[in-house]
């Protein structure tokens, strides 16, 4: 029998798609729960998640919600198996109980700052506009607030001149995923230590507008 710790993931967009990829090579989640098909793209066609054609290349048992937190056949459907914790990554919902604190371990977040600087939806795209030369990944565990959760790991990621977001987002995306698995797979749960984020150095990353440009910034001295 397998210690491993069972785990569910709701996530939709391109990062947790990619998110999800890199973590089911080693530890496939229970199920998915991913935002429904939406209209996009110039001519509005219908289109799955990222994560959607992701779960479904994998054979992963899925679902597909409009409102996750107004949906109540989903939340019954996640209830009816719940795992030890959740992976909420790159999702599109509002976490809200009962679904917060559902799992034993909660629902974990992969979030590419160190937080608590660039709280929000942006946080590549404005380290990048902002000139730094590092930021980071933090897995860290959801409360009511906006990224504010208490902190299980931060991982330092360089920010190279010629990174842009998208090598940024996947350079986040494999430091959190590989530090993720290894508390998924050999660090034993009542080992995890949550530490609540500092007041000190909070930061907002509101969503970038598509007229604003994430090119890599020549700035930086």
């Amino acid at each position: 029998m397998s210690d491993r710790l069972r785990f569910g993931f709701c996530g939709s967009g391109r990062f947790a798609a990619e998110c999800l990829s890199i973590i089911s090579e080693k530890a496939m989640p229970e199920w998915v729960v991913t935002n429904s098909p939406r209209p996009s793209g110039r001519g509005l066609r219908i289109q799955n998640t990222p994560v959607s054609d992701k779960a479904r290349e994998l054979g992963i048992k899925l679902r597909t919600t409009e409102k996750l937190s107004a949906d109540m056949e989903t939340l019954e459907w996640i209830r009816s198996d719940i795992p030890d914790l959740i992976l909420v990554i790159d999702f599109g919902h509002i976490i809200r109980e009962p679904l917060l604190n559902m799992a034993p371990l909660g629902c974990i977040n992969i979030h590419p700052s160190l937080l608590p600087a660039y709280r929000g939806s942006a946080p590549v795209q404005r380290a990048i506009m902002d000139g730094l030369k590092e930021t980071g990944v933090t897995i860290f565990r959801l409360d009511e607030g906006m990224d504010s959760g208490p902190v299980l790991d931060r991982i330092p990621v360089s920010i190279d001149m010629s990174d842009d977001t998208p090598s940024l987002l996947i350079k986040t995306c494999k430091a959190g995923c590989e530090k993720l698995l290894e508390y998924l797979l050999k660090t034993p749960s009542d080992r995890w230590v949550f530490v609540p984020q500092s007041e000190v150095g909070v930061s907002t990353a509101p969503k970038i507008e598509k007229s604003a440009s994430a090119r890599p910034c020549d700035s930086r001295a």
